[in-house]
């Protein structure tokens, strides 16, 4: 386990499981994503183009 599935665990152990938690990642980190879909986490369809760069874009994912 890398340190940041150690990281994701841990605060998602904290954090419980009585409300929802979101995620914005940027679209292009891909090994981000697939992390947190490992955890659960799921987009929700929105995204959102990044601030300083027009040819990317931001994803949000829900838990």
């Amino acid at each position: 386990m890398g340190i940041g599935s150690l990281l994701l665990q841990n605060t998602l152990d904290w954090h419980g499981t009585s409300e929802d938690i979101y995620l914005h990642v940027v679209s292009y980190n891909e090994r981000a994503i697939r992390l947190y879909e490992k955890y659960g986490f799921e987009k929700t369809g929105i995204e959102t183009p990044e601030q300083y760069d027009d040819n990317r874009a931001s994803n949000y994912c829900q838990k």
